[in-house]
């Protein structure tokens, strides 16, 4: 009785555990089952992912292009209107350039003549004033060697005054006993001598120095008589370079002469004062 319970539990137990793996190998089904259909689900949404990345792709790359093709027309659109606008703004700005290039050409040619006018009017006025300068330093050359000339002269008839008293006191006849009134004569006319060759020393002296400024003159007044001629064709800063150097030459500071007019032999009349004195203290 034990053992027929036992059969029956035991049976029992092999069909309670065949249920149990019936109902896994249901459940092991049911289960595939949804896996197989979680991993079509995430097939499907993986292939859709990529379907819609392939799509983004594509518009990207169609975005890329079709920008790039705008640009591109963008670009050439504004070349060619550039183009025209720039062809159109010479075609109506052609006449006022035109106008504009003949005034210029006009202006340049005033201008070229107001250089030429004025260049002239600079040689006209450097030749007035070469002109008037040349006479000042005619008339001054003119007027110093008359007075040296003149100067001359007078040193000429003082020596001639100053020899008279000796040819006279040569010619007078000697009386007797009339020694000492013959040297108080000697002495005195001696006197008159010595004072008219030193007058006439003084006046030849100053006349050779007017007539050696009337040379000077005379030069400078040459020198610009021949500007005019000789400088008319050289160089205008060569010109200027010559200009300037004669006016500093001419009117510029002069070097001091180192001479010295020699003494006027006055020793001579100093002998024949003291002569004369003694003569007359006796």
């Amino acid at each position: 009785m034990d053992i027929a319970l036992l059969h029956e539990k035991r049976t029992a137990l092999g069909e309670r555990l065949e249920e149990l793996g019936e109902e896994a190998e249901q459940r092991f089904t049911v289960v595939s089952t949804a896996l197989e259909s979680l991993q079509n689900t995430a097939s499907s949404a993986g292939e859709t992912v990529d379907g819609y990345e392939a799509r983004v792709d594509t518009v990207v790359d169609n975005g890329t292009k079709r920008i790039n093709e705008l640009e591109s027309t963008n670009t050439k659109n504004y070349t060619a209107w550039q183009q025209a606008q720039g062809e159109r703004f010479d075609e109506d700005f052609a006449p006022f350039k035109a106008a504009i290039e003949q005034k210029l050409q006009e202006a340049d040619g005033t201008l070229q003549r107001l250089r030429e006018t004025n260049k002239e009017y600079e040689t006209l006025t450097a030749a007035a004033a070469a002109n008037t300068l040349a006479h000042s330093f005619s008339r001054e050359a003119l007027t110093t060697r008359v007075v040296g000339l003149c100067l001359y002269g007078l040193g000429f008839v003082l020596l001639c005054t100053a020899a008279v008293p000796l040819i006279l006191l040569l010619t007078q006849p000697v009386k007797e006993g009339a020694g000492e009134a013959l040297w108080a004569t000697f002495a005195v006319r001696a006197a008159i001598g010595a004072l008219a060759a030193s007058a006439a020393t003084v006046a030849i002296r100053l006349g050779s120095r007017f007539v050696s400024s009337g040379q000077d003159s005379k030069r400078t007044e040459l020198e610009l008589r021949a500007f005019g001629p000789f400088l008319a064709n050289v160089d205008k800063s060569e010109s200027d370079t010559a200009r300037l150097e004669f006016v500093d030459r001419a009117f510029g500071p002069r070097a001091i002469d180192d001479r010295h007019d020699e003494a006027i032999p006055v020793s001579t009349f100093s002998q024949i004062l003291a002569a004369v004195t003694k003569l007359i203290g006796r």
